[in-house]
């Protein structure tokens, strides 16, 4: 009698199963794949931060000052970009003459970006680091002065324990063609408008009605400040009233609201120091640490 052939394949059963696992093995290399891609983001970012710092010493080596207004535009061309630097300046130059701006030929450099800022277009000109203005109300304290310039030796609190530049989150421009409620779904990419007004010494006040969710519940929509490489008003700055990732409050004439650095990475924000360091620096730091680093000669 003929044997009948041996039948070869899987079952219902043993499909299953495999897909079963395959699942499973997918839904834990997932996580790991995208804490990868993460970290890989932040450490670009941390080394964009990093050239910057380069840059700002060889141009204090040069000169002798470091330029402290829109710093990341006058970084441009000792960071080897000198056709987008010279764009900049037809650009200003343009605008300042009432003529119309051609924008269209100039993007942002990838330097300028950080990857982890999903709403940053370098085609519009979008800027994801802002220059730090201080920790107090009313008067400068930080790296930008109203003069505009900064020797190292002014900021006698040292180089290592003050911030140059930080993340900041590209602001997103349509706010005002949106609800309050839409607004509150990313919070973080809006300026917001504080219900009262403090003066010089009254900072920890500021930073707790600012951080109260009774006052975020009922504050609306406040200026817009931009994050733009280019002038008109739109040069990205940040303070140290606030710890990071949290609301920033927009102005009100000369009042100056808590405008917090914000970023993508794990809830950390990373920060450019003037020695050239970069430290990553969560929403739960010490506040008073915080205000620290972002004075420059506080004796803090």
């Amino acid at each position: 009698m003929a044997r009948l052939p041996c039948q070869t394949g899987f079952t219902i059963t043993e499909v299953l199963v495999s897909v079963g696992l395959v699942s499973v093995l997918m839904s834990l290399m997932l996580p790991a794949v995208q804490q990868a891609r993460s970290a890989s983001r932040s450490m670009q970012c941390r080394n964009n931060l990093h050239q910057l710092g380069i840059a700002a010493h060889n141009v204090h080596t040069q000169f002798g000052f470091l330029v402290t207004t829109n710093p990341c535009r006058r970084l441009l061309a000792p960071l080897g970009e000198m056709p987008t630097s010279a764009l900049l300046d037809d650009f200003d130059k343009t605008y300042a003459s009432g003529g119309i701006v051609d924008g269209t030929r100039m993007s942002t450099p990838s330097v300028l970006i950080c990857t982890s800022d999903e709403g940053a277009d370098a085609r519009a000109h979008d800027l994801s680091y802002a220059v730090n203005t201080g920790a107090t109300i009313g008067r400068d304290s930080g790296i930008r002065t109203r003069s505009g310039r900064i020797r190292f030796s002014d900021v006698t609190d040292g180089l290592s324990n003050s911030a140059f530049l930080a993340e900041k989150l590209v602001y997103l421009e349509e706010f005002g063609k949106r609800s309050v409620t839409e607004g509150r779904q990313r919070p973080l990419r809006y300026s917001w408008r504080t219900l009262r007004e403090f003066g010089t010494g009254q900072e920890d006040e500021l930073a707790s009605h600012c951080l109260s969710s009774e006052t975020r519940a009922i504050s609306e929509q406040g200026s817009w400040t931009g994050n733009k490489l280019y002038f008109n008003g739109s040069e990205p700055i940040y303070n140290h009233l606030v710890p990071p990732n949290n609301w920033s409050f927009g102005t009100n004439g000369d009042y100056e609201g808590p405008i917090s650095p914000t970023g993508n990475h794990a809830g950390a924000v990373n920060i450019l120091l003037l020695d050239g360091s970069v430290q990553s620096t969560s929403a739960d730091c010490d506040t008073q640490v915080f205000r620290a680093i972002g004075t420059i000669n506080q004796g803090d």
